[in-house]
């Protein structure tokens, strides 16, 4: 799977995919390994994004229920 697909897929507006596409090109800069603590930060964040969404979908939930009754 393409990594620039799954941040659109994560991300919940367009601004941050821009500002990730943007880091993606510093790190080529400076040419720069992945270091385990990169990992644990793109997982945090990954973790992060689909917290937002999953917190998103229960806004939309207690909306729905507020409307049913």
């Amino acid at each position: 799977m393409n990594p620039r697909m799954s941040l659109w897929i994560m991300t919940p507006s367009l601004m941050l995919l821009v500002k990730m596409k943007g880091n993606r090109q510093l790190y080529k800069k400076k040419k720069k390994m992945t270091t385990e603590m990169d990992n644990r930060k793109n997982i945090k964040m990954g973790l992060c994004f689909r917290q937002k969404k999953y917190f998103k979908l229960l806004a939309q939930k207690k909306k729905e229920e507020e409307v049913n009754l």
